[in-house]
């Protein structure tokens, strides 16, 4: 990779991160009593401004905002993956098949419930050149077949066509999906890196893949009562725990003989430090974040910043996202900012 290209991503990724929401923006945001003062602090007093300025509060909801939050991330990756020829365009490919399985997920989402007509499909023009799915006819389809119909050109449907929609289990979609896209991408990075950019980006994937796969051995056991079985297929097969380790897990009779097992382990001991029920959930985003900050201001790759700041983004997003809902249902000010995840 060019060494002139390499320097304008980590400068270029270093300066966006600089401009990141500050742990004061967080306080404001939660001040705010409205949705209305939310979107005007976002468009004067942060770099959300562009995104929002001509954003309609008539037609304004969750979803039609964090499209247009994404949309952001979406243009700033292809923009910045161009200056990287050699492994941009493919880490680039991360984005659009991610943002593709988002997009399924949410679509099945609405047709299991029965509220398709509830679609809302924003997402940047330019994304429509890097997909084979046409996302604006998902609106007008009610039904499983079409669905596949729709998606018959695509790897996607070779992962789904075995459903129907009686037997539709969206974890384990979202399984099945997620694994094809993890794939993809140990490929690249085994491809592209070398050396100690390689051993990061692993690092960075295979550690929340970790903490992904005990979140939901906890919750099948804790919420589900699911049996061994249906466990192992929730199982993403990355990370570094390997298969012996998980299903000494799996197999714990409850979720207490779970916490007890999980909190002896290594991994327990590094990671699964605090409140434990009330924090399980987040803490592959945790962990993901403040090793997301360690690569942005010490990584000396290009790829491993880029992504690192991709992940933060995300986080970020998710968190206004979390703020705007909470406002919106009047929960307590403290709930909402104990729940958000920031960098201290």
């Amino acid at each position: 990779m060019c060494y002139f290209a390499s320097k304008a991503v980590l400068s270029k990724v270093r300066a966006l991160y600089g401009k990141r929401l500050t742990n004061l923006n967080y306080k404001n945001l939660i001040s705010c009593n409205t949705i209305e003062e939310i979107i005007e602090y976002l468009k004067t007093k942060t770099n959300y401004s562009y995104i929002l300025g001509n954003i309609d509060r008539e037609s304004l909801n969750r979803i039609v905002l964090e499209r247009l939050l994404k949309k952001e991330l979406l243009y700033f990756f292809d923009v910045l993956s161009r200056y990287d020829l050699a492994s941009g365009e493919n880490f680039f490919s991360y984005m659009i098949i991610k943002t593709e399985i988002q997009e399924i997920m949410y679509f099945l989402t609405l047709l299991l419930a029965d509220k398709t007509e509830n679609l809302v499909y924003n997402l940047p023009s330019f994304f429509s050149k890097h997909t084979k799915i046409n996302f604006a006819k998902f609106s007008k389809i009610n039904n499983f077949s079409g669905f596949l119909d729709l998606i018959k050109k695509t790897c996607y449907y070779k992962l789904l066509k075995r459903f129907e929609i009686e037997d539709l289990d969206l974890n384990i979609v979202e399984t099945i999906l997620y694994t094809y896209l993890y794939d993809m991408t140990f490929g690249i990075i085994r491809k592209y890196l070398k050396s100690s950019a390689k051993k990061e980006l692993l690092d960075l994937f295979n550690v929340y893949i970790d903490l992904m796969n005990i979140v939901r051995i906890f919750r099948a056991k804790k919420y589900y009562n699911l049996e061994e079985k249906s466990i192992l297929r929730l199982m993403f097969p990355f990370g570094n725990l390997g298969s012996k380790c998980l299903r000494e897990f799996i197999e714990t009779e409850d979720s207490n003989e779970f916490e007890k097992k999980l909190k002896e382990s290594k991994i327990g001991k590094k990671w699964f430090k605090e409140n434990f029920e009330n924090n399980i959930d987040k803490i592959p985003k945790k962990i993901r974040f403040k090793k997301s900050i360690h690569n942005i201001r010490f990584s000396m790759s290009s790829p491993v910043v880029l992504m690192s700041y991709v992940f933060l983004k995300e986080i970020e997003i998710t968190n206004i996202i979390n703020i705007i809902e909470s406002v919106k249902y009047k929960l307590p000010k403290k709930d909402i900012y104990d729940n958000l995840i920031y960098n201290l």
